[in-house]
């Protein structure tokens, strides 16, 4: 199949603004994930992160939150490696939580405070939220608040390439 056009596109665009790029992730370092119980990784993402140097950059979006009482704001996640993927889909939660049940988390907040980057598996170009680790631990009941926005988490994108082509982005913070 191959990566989606659309975000084959906005990768392009994303890392001619970047004045750093991040690394290549081969394949077969997504092995052990691939491998875990109830895991769906797409083979356009792998494939994606073969091709392009994603692991460790930062990327994100600018937000308003009443309820935090800011305004136009970056939130920022690091995408992450295989090694760091593994960890926060079969290790930690909340991804622990969405990975067997069709997500997949992309990175964490640059701040490491419990939020991480989440994109559903079954789309060629899938929406991402912002998911935090206290919003429960039931598995249902987290896809249902992610899905309708409630308090813990938010829609970073309606889709994957949208993100790339026009959301904020960073080198990595160390080589």
């Amino acid at each position: 199949m191959g990566i989606p056009s659309t975000i084959r596109t906005g990768a392009e665009k994303l890392f001619t603004r970047l004045e750093r790029p991040g690394k290549i992730v081969a394949g077969e370092q997504f092995q052990e994930l691939r491998d875990h119980p109830g895991a769906n990784v797409p083979a356009w993402l792998i494939e994606l992160m073969a091709e392009f140097p994603f692991a460790g950059i930062e990327i994100g979006v600018k937000v308003t939150d009443a309820f935090a009482g800011f305004e136009d704001e970056p939130v920022m996640f690091e995408w992450g490696d295989a090694a760091l993927m593994k960890e926060i889909n079969t290790q930690s939660y909340p991804g622990m939580y969405l990975f067997p049940h069709g997500y997949i988390a992309l990175g964490c907040g640059v701040e490491w405070a419990g939020n991480i980057l989440v994109m559903a598996t079954n789309s060629e170009d899938p929406p991402l939220y912002e998911v935090w680790h206290d919003v429960s631990h039931d598995p249902v009941e987290l896809e249902s608040i992610m899905l309708s926005g409630g308090r813990g988490t938010r829609l970073i994108s309606p889709t994957l390439s949208e993100l790339l082509s026009g959301g904020l982005a960073e080198p990595p913070m160390s080589d």
